[in-house]
């Protein structure tokens, strides 16, 4: 969804399919915020190019807050895929680079995005602004938590990878609490999960027994549920899950049904969907109390 200074754009869709929008309440600065939608986030993206057309011959600015930065995943790909029956080549597109492309090309004063899954996605936005949020999310994980009457130092942060651990072990926020990291143990001959290993440069997993897993991104969620079965080998009697993006994808899997992890932490940056066991700690849509 597209807000224009913190009212939800009006969209209309024609019977033939077409969109159109209707704006009003320009200012000479304003705000845009878009929220990705899988199914109609390629359509919003020609109403935000249409919008700027229109703000352009108005004289007006805008800045995008862009929570979650879509096609951030294919970074890194290889263009050529295999080939075909014919023996010709077969090519993916680069729709990363056409998004960053469009998203330059409309001008706006900023760009914010929060935790992008590739550091080169926000690299290649212009005015591009990066901000963190899981702090906030495990705020609010770490004060429910403690309202149920668990002692928080019984809590530990728990990095999955090495990527995470690489991008959270050195914000002050974690810094300041236990944390361990965790690396995949798989089997040198078949490849195969077998458990996870764990480490911390002060830290034994043996002295907690509530677990907070930090990430970017959670998906169906099937790389995090063995994870959460070993941390319950460890003796870990409560997992929780926060991560900055969540894919409504996650209620295709047993993240939020099984008994491995207790509670998911997230925004609503691409997250439509609600379960009683998925908290949304923040929501970009609700005016901030500083504005």
């Amino acid at each position: 969804m597209i807000y224009l200074n913190g009212l939800e754009l009006p969209v209309k869709r024609f019977y033939g399919g077409e969109l159109t929008a209707l704006v009003s309440g320009l200012q000479p600065e304003n705000d845009i915020l878009w929220l990705w939608d899988d199914i109609n986030g390629a359509a919003e993206l020609f109403i935000l190019q249409a919008l700027m057309e229109t703000m352009k011959e108005k004289g007006v600015t805008a800045s995008l807050e862009m929570p979650y930065i879509p096609y951030a995943r294919n970074d890194g790909m290889d263009d050529f895929v295999e080939e075909s029956e014919a023996g010709e080549p077969v090519y993916r597109v680069d729709t990363l680079s056409a998004l960053t492309k469009t998203i330059n090309s409309l001008d706006f004063t900023e760009v914010l995005v929060y935790e992008p899954h590739s550091v080169v996605s926000a690299k290649l936005i212009k005015r591009c602004k990066v901000k963190e949020i899981t702090t906030e999310i495990a705020g609010k994980c770490l004060d429910n938590i403690e309202a149920s009457g668990i002692d928080p130092k019984r809590v530990v942060f728990i990095f999955p990878d090495g990527g995470a651990e690489k991008r959270y072990s050195r914000n002050p926020f974690y810094a300041g609490y236990p944390w361990v990291g965790a690396v995949k143990r798989r089997n040198p001959s078949t490849g195969e999960l077998e458990g996870y290993n764990f480490f911390s440069m002060n830290e034994s997993i043996n002295n907690y027994d509530v677990a907070i897993i930090v990430d970017d991104i959670c998906g169906r969620g099937g790389t995090y549920l063995p994870l959460a079965e070993a941390m319950h080998r460890e003796g870990f009697k409560e997992v929780y899950l926060v991560v900055a993006h969540c894919e409504n994808n996650i209620q295709s899997g047993t993240v939020l049904t099984g008994d491995l992890i207790n509670k998911v932490y997230t925004t609503n940056s691409i997250l439509t969907i609600s379960h009683e066991n998925l908290i949304v700690a923040h929501k970009f849509t609700e005016k901030k109390e500083d504005d």
